[in-house]
């Protein structure tokens, strides 16, 4: 795997010094942060519709949460940052950011 300057090439270098089999698709995990939190009502409708398995998270009771989702692929480069980019996009109305991601170990089976 060829070094990304960027902290997701960063995170696929690690990923494959981990000995992770990117010839798998794999259940990749990402998150939309908002400016403030609850987001408007309309963010997790407008996530919901192009990714089904978007889920509210609370961090704790009073303030602090993301919006979540995951997406079942062959782990890339593109795949991470396209999805970020576009995702960001969608959230921007919202002010919502999809700016971080992880790989759930051991659903590469699914």
């Amino acid at each position: 795997m060829s070094r990304l300057a960027d902290p997701d090439g960063d995170a696929l270098l690690r990923l494959a010094e981990d000995g992770f089999d990117f010839s798998k698709p794999g259940l990749v995990e990402f998150s939309v942060d908002f400016r403030s939190w609850p987001p408007p009502r309309g963010a997790m409708a407008c996530l919901s519709r192009d990714y089904p398995s978007a889920s509210v998270c609370v961090i704790d009771d009073d303030h602090d949460g993301y919006l979540e989702f995951q997406v079942y692929a062959l782990v890339s480069y593109e795949l991470v940052t396209n999805i970020q980019s576009y995702v960001t996009e969608l959230m921007a109305p919202y002010h919502g950011v999809c700016a971080s991601w992880g790989v759930v170990r051991g659903a590469s089976s699914l």
